[in-house]
């Protein structure tokens, strides 16, 4: 045997060796997409022997309602001249098993002349498992996601002396009515004008001093209400934004203190209000609620059904 002929043989074994112990599918077709290679892995991942898949139109191993796409991707592929595409690169595609089960794929794609012959190589990969897992995990999310949006809904709603809430946190899916010290509480934060007008209203204030507040420099302004409920609002020196409440107020008997940061001021009709906050309260120790505000309107035609209590 001659040497060239040897290494031939050599390079042709190799090859085969190569093809046999690929862990991916491995089919080449010619320029007729017949296939002329299908490895080992292509005929667990399909089903199919390869005396039987050698030979027949790649098209068999695509469902028909792919069949258009395909063709024309090909067609593209061989018209822009490239080489090759890598693993992923073509997007969602399936495959077309013997048993007719369609199945999620991965594929590289190339092209090379061999003997003056065009060759198209295609290598798959079945990521059936994978997508499973991450449809998986996207239902788990979805899922937690809708559960704790439906154990925090907290539904608050008060109206001249009575109010209501639904609390699922509590155990409570249908709606309660507040107890009267809650009431109060809550009617305090109805005004939402806070310091504007504060004499008319019977608020009584006091400027307490200057302070530090993150780097900030900003004025100690103290508010009593009527109620008794007493507010201590911290003010910037140079936006005069409110940049943290601190209240006072009583409880079913308890003294409650809860602090409230507030940023991301925006103006809503000349009026600036802030659409970001984080409340923490001796309520509930170790717990900080974030608030964010997606779109705000002043003075909106309301329904005043919506504060009766359901029923």
């Amino acid at each position: 045997m001659l040497q060239s002929e040897r290494s031939a043989l050599e390079t042709m074994q190799r090859l085969e060796g190569i093809l046999a112990s690929a862990m991916d599918a491995i089919i080449t077709v010619n320029d007729q997409q017949r296939v002329v290679v299908f490895n080992p892995a292509a005929e667990r991942m399909f089903g199919l022997p390869s005396s039987e898949a050698l030979g027949e139109h790649i098209s068999r191993f695509i469902p028909l309602r792919h069949h258009a796409a395909h063709a024309e991707h090909i067609q593209r592929f061989i018209e822009t001249g490239d080489t090759n595409r890598q693993m992923g690169s073509l997007g969602a595609v399936s495959g077309l098993r013997a048993s007719g089960e369609e199945f999620p794929i991965e594929a590289s794609i190339s092209q090379a002349q061999v003997g003056g012959e065009r060759l198209g190589t295609v290598i798959l990969r079945d990521i059936t498992e994978r997508r499973a897992n991450e449809e998986a995990r996207d239902l788990l999310a979805r899922e937690v996601d809708h559960r704790a949006k439906n154990a925090l809904a907290v539904v608050q709603a008060v109206s001249g002396n009575a109010g209501w809430t639904i609390n699922p946190m509590s155990g409570n899916t249908k709606a309660i009515a507040l107890p009267e010290d809650a009431v109060k509480s809550l009617a305090n934060e109805t005004d939402l004008t806070g310091l504007y007008n504060y004499k008319v209203k019977g608020y009584k204030v006091t400027l307490d001093g200057e302070e530090e507040l993150s780097g900030a420099k900003v004025y100690k302004v103290s508010m009593t209400l009527p109620s008794g409920v007493r507010r201590i609002n911290y003010i910037s020196k140079d936006t005069f934004y409110i940049l943290k409440i601190v209240a006072h107020t009583t409880i079913n008997g308890q003294d409650i203190m809860s602090e409230n940061v507030q940023s991301d001021f925006r103006a809503v009709d000349g009026i600036y209000y802030p659409f970001a906050s984080e409340v923490t309260t001796s309520a509930m120790p170790g717990t900080k609620m974030g608030l964010k505000i997606t779109a705000l309107e002043v003075n909106p035609q309301i329904d005043p059904k919506i504060f009766e209590m359901p029923q």
